[in-house]
């Protein structure tokens, strides 16, 4: 599977702010800023999604971590039109480039109960398929929309330290309000 390393500035800076503050406070900004990042990777994977099924089933849900940590997570999560979205990511065996004592081989569907499978109106005793070629649509969104949901995590942090240092007026940041800004 192929990586990406993402370089951000200012983290140290941001670092030095956040140790001075509460914990508290500190958890407070870091979640309302990941949160708003983690919302436009949803927005932007929800455009590409392959179906209405798959799109639908798109959603930030925050993370449990150890204490003291915030993490929250954009992706499909399972719903009846949905199980498929790792087929069309990764693809299925027979194209899947890792490991496994399927990969490669075409998938062979033989039937459970009874002694031949029914295919329209032809009875088989097995039958073979090739699989799904992978049609990633969640690693090229993110590859494409990180630096857009970098700079909302940035603009996030920044309205929430000020808020909290009383330099703007008390107010809920909003994805509308961290969009018009970016």
């Amino acid at each position: 599977m192929a990586s990406t390393d993402i370089f951000v500035e200012g983290l140290a800076q941001l670092q030095k702010i956040l140790d001075t503050m509460p914990a508290r406070i500190e958890k407070n900004i870091l979640r309302t800023a990941l949160l708003q990042g983690a919302n436009v990777l949803k927005d932007e994977a929800k455009k590409v999604a392959p179906t209405p099924g798959i799109a639908n089933s798109i959603r930030v849900k925050r993370q449990k971590t150890n204490p003291g940590k915030v993490s929250y997570l954009a992706g499909v999560y399972k719903t009846p039109d949905s199980f498929y979205a790792g087929f069309l990511e990764y693809g299925t065996a027979s194209y899947y480039e890792g490991r496994g004592r399927t990969v490669g081989q075409p998938y062979e569907i033989k039937p459970k109960n009874k002694k031949a499978l029914k295919i329209g109106s032809n009875f088989r005793a097995y039958s073979s398929s090739k699989g799904v070629r992978p049609q990633p649509f969640m690693r090229p969104m993110l590859d494409k929309n990180y630096n857009k949901a970098l700079n909302a995590f940035r603009m996030a942090a920044i309205l929430r330290i000020q808020m909290e240092f009383g330099l703007t007026p008390k107010r809920r940041v909003t994805g509308a309000l961290v969009r018009a800004s970016t």
